[in-house]
């Protein structure tokens, strides 16, 4: 690691036997972590639509229920 010559970017640095240029931050983890938590939260968003979904289907027949004993 003794090759590396900083750059004009922060967290960039280039190695100088190979001209290879070498990311230290975190950036793309924190990128990576922010893709992960917001796929999560998609992931969620479709599931509560799905559960509201259903209840409403539940409401629904509930409903039907009701009215079928009160006709019948």
């Amino acid at each position: 690691m003794n090759n590396l010559i900083k750059t004009n970017i922060p967290g960039y640095y280039k190695d100088s036997e190979t001209n290879a240029v070498i990311n230290t931050s975190n950036e793309y983890d924190t990128m990576k972590a922010q893709r992960k938590k917001s796929q999560e939260f998609e992931n969620m968003k479709h599931k509560i639509n799905k559960v509201e979904n259903d209840i409403n289907d539940i409401k629904s027949m509930l409903l039907q229920i009701i009215d079928g004993k009160k006709n019948g």
